[in-house]
């Protein structure tokens, strides 16, 4: 009876262990709609950078949100909008790489800063991936990459929480 629950719990293990979500790593994990809950520029609160917005009269919160799919990373403002400004296309990720073997592990996102037509840039970034919760904490300006999850300086912080794994804009 002890060698059979044994062998049950073993083949358990294996069949975790191989499942198709562990070994596709967190690139397959983070795919989705995230609510991007807590952004921090410079260790203040700059939600509102983001298009968040609270409705006084009825208290409905509209948050940002990032998007990741199998090929592009974005983020749309509270109003659904892609983040970008007049003649500026801040925080207009395009891309990103991971790299999940790095302690704390490491993400690059490349895309736009400053007006547009300006080349690429590419934002040395940490990252955070427990469920349903990603941290990202990216350098905005300098050089080098953040060694912490902290805003300070010219480090921003971002916190999300999945909405769905739909890589599609949802309105929840």
């Amino acid at each position: 009876m002890k060698r059979l629950i044994l062998k049950t719990l073993l083949l358990s293990f294996i069949v975790v262990l191989w499942s198709p979500t562990v070994m596709a790593g967190d690139r397959e994990a983070m795919i989705g709609t995230w609510k991007i809950a807590e952004f921090q520029d410079d260790g203040r609160d700059r939600m509102s950078r983001l298009g968040f917005r609270k409705d006084k009269k009825t208290g409905k919160e509209s948050f940002p949100k990032l998007i990741i799919s199998k090929d592009e990373i974005q983020v749309l403002r509270g109003d659904g909008k892609r983040e970008s400004k007049q003649g500026l296309s801040n925080c207009a990720w395009k891309r990103c790489t991971l790299n999940e073997t790095a302690s704390p592990k490491t993400i690059d996102l490349v895309g736009f800063s400053g007006k547009e037509g300006d080349k690429e840039k590419t934002y040395l970034a940490l990252y955070k991936l427990d469920g349903d919760k990603l941290v990202i904490c990216y350098r905005e300006t300098g050089k080098g990459r953040p060694t912490k999850f902290e805003s300070d300086g010219h480090m921003n912080l971002m916190i999300c929480e999945r909405i769905t794994t739909d890589s599609r804009a949802t309105d929840k």
